[in-house]
């Protein structure tokens, strides 16, 4: 019995100690946390997460981890499909799959129009409608090829009522991809300037063309990746105006980087 009362008492000693040191110790930062905060002895709990992150990778496991789970649907013409114009693995659609895991589907044709996009689109299995899924659009630069191939126009007015001509075939083909795929992500690229001489007559139509999608892009909360501004070096094309491997590269680096975004 005599044994019992020891151990309570041993116990109420110790309950008692812990009590004390806890007060102390609220009661020390308590007054002391201005001083403490300003010699660096402790930091706020945002900062703490912050080195926390850091030192593990930060946003860089995520990203890996979602794109590991995506699926990225390539749609359109050879900017996303650039095979005939680089070594079998340097092309977008093998850089893609081997710097992420995600299940990756390329419907894009070489010299493909808008209209051309429809058949691509009904290609797309309509199982991959999830909010893991990215559809990238490449596409408007061979209508515009197309329709300047034989004029040579330098009026921006004209330029920009033929070019509107064009957009609204293209915005008609963005709503149905939205409306097909509603719960995917879409993904929109502009047109870059070759840097080719003979291709420096359609800068005012690429110039209207890239402003006309911005807008568009906004105006309906559409991501984009300016192409324009990665791709802008002799090195980044093939066949003057195809993506060389240097070029399938920086396209892949933003799609990445977009997609590892959401």
């Amino acid at each position: 019995m005599n044994k019992f009362y020891l151990y309570i008492f041993i116990l109420l000693c110790f309950i008692f100690a812990i009590s004390y040191y806890n007060a102390y110790c609220s009661s020390y930062y308590a007054n002391n946390y201005d001083n403490l905060t300003n010699s660096g002895d402790i930091t706020n709990n945002t900062n703490i997460t912050e080195n926390f992150s850091q030192k593990n990778g930060g946003n860089s496991d995520n990203s890996k981890n979602s794109i590991s789970n995506s699926t990225i649907v390539l749609l359109g013409d050879s900017m996303l499909k650039n095979n005939y114009y680089v070594s079998n693995d340097k092309n977008v659609e093998e850089l893609l799959k081997q710097q992420t895991s995600a299940n990756c589907l390329n419907y894009a044709q070489d010299g493909a129009i808008i209209s051309d996009c429809y058949a691509q689109l009904d290609e797309i299995p309509l199982t991959v409608d999830t909010s893991k899924t990215f559809i990238c659009l490449s596409i408007g630069g061979n209508d515009i090829l197309n329709y300047y191939a034989n004029k040579n126009v330098n009026n921006d007015e004209y330029i920009k009522s033929q070019i509107s001509v064009i957009m609204d075939k293209y915005k008609k083909l963005v709503e149905a991809i939205k409306s097909r795929f509603s719960y995917a992500t879409l993904i929109l690229f502009d047109i870059y300037y070759p840097t080719s001489e003979e291709y420096k007559k359609y800068y005012s139509a690429i110039r209207i063309w890239n402003k006309m999608q911005y807008k568009y892009a906004k105006q309906n909360n559409i991501r984009m990746v300016e192409v324009s501004k990665l791709l802008n070096k002799k090195e980044d094309f093939n066949n003057k105006i195809e993506p060389s491997e240097e070029g399938g590269q920086k396209i892949v680096t933003a799609i990445v980087r977009n997609i590892s975004t959401k």
